[in-house]
């Protein structure tokens, strides 16, 4: 089966959300925006293996396996928003300076 537009949509939207969640927690805990690219690195990171968390945790690693699509592939997906948003947040700062 085909990655429909709808199906990409929602995990890109849950994976931005995490991202954001994950980006409020480090500046609650006051680490600030502007980190090294390997920092950023290992935020991305992290963002998408909370998109696996979360995806284990809504138990829907059955419903992508009935569909036909492969773990990997949301994963990417779940990573795009944490890199795009790194990227960009990273170009703003160094814009800024």
């Amino acid at each position: 089966m085909r990655f429909t537009g709808p199906l990409i949509l929602a995990y890109f939207r849950r994976a931005a959300l995490v991202w954001l969640g994950l980006r409020a927690l480090l500046l609650l805990a006051r680490i600030p925006p502007a980190v090294s690219v390997g920092t950023a690195a290992l935020i991305a990171v992290m963002a998408t293996a909370l998109g696996a968390v979360d995806i284990a945790r809504r138990h829907e690693r059955a419903l992508l396996g009935n569909l036909g699509i492969p773990l990997g592939a949301v994963l990417a997906i779940s990573a795009l928003p944490a890199v795009i948003g790194e990227v960009g947040l990273r170009m703003i700062i160094d814009a800024s300076r």
